[in-house]
């Protein structure tokens, strides 16, 4: 699945969302209907939901309403602020940090009474991945290496100049 959403997103209908994303003003300036393509974003997000969803059953052999629950919601909206909103791998990484984070969490509870009041904590890293780190752990993953990428050609090009 995520193969093929990293296909959609490399397609040239990807591009022009991905421009959409970043400035709808001109992204339309450039004649692209954006009304119909973010239709279509919307579309997709609903059919790799929904096969989500039917893998889930398939896996767990069933699907009730206990995972409808507020509680579910947010975590899925942590998971996705913390790895990264707008990315493809954003919403993994984020569960596996949080997952990680709350495991121990729970198993310092012997330690301290404060850790059984781990929503303090994910609530606590709610604001400080919004304040600090919009763009999750992978765009932040991904902003360092662009940096450390432009610094090397930048770093040629004065070894070049020297020469």
């Amino acid at each position: 699945m995520l193969a093929v959403l990293r296909q959609f997103i490399l397609s040239p209908t990807g591009r022009v969302l991905l421009a959409i994303r970043e400035n709808e003003q001109r992204a339309e300036f450039l004649g692209f209907d954006t009304e119909r393509y973010k239709l279509l974003a919307l579309q997709v997000a609903g059919i790799s939901s929904g096969l989500a969803g039917l893998v889930f059953g398939f896996l767990n052999r069933f699907a009730n309403t206990d995972l409808l629950t507020l509680q579910q919601t947010l975590n899925a909206l942590l998971y996705t602020l913390v790895g990264g909103t707008g990315t493809l791998y954003g919403g993994i990484v984020g569960t596996v940090i949080v997952n990680l984070i709350q495991n121990a969490l729970l198993n310092l509870r012997s330690v301290h009474p404060i850790f059984e009041r781990w929503l303090i904590f994910f609530g606590s890293m709610y604001i400080v991945v919004v304040l600090f780190m919009p763009q999750g752990v992978v765009g932040l993953l991904q902003s360092l290496r662009e940096k450390r990428q432009s610094k090397g050609k930048t770093e040629e090009e004065d070894k070049e100049k020297a020469a």
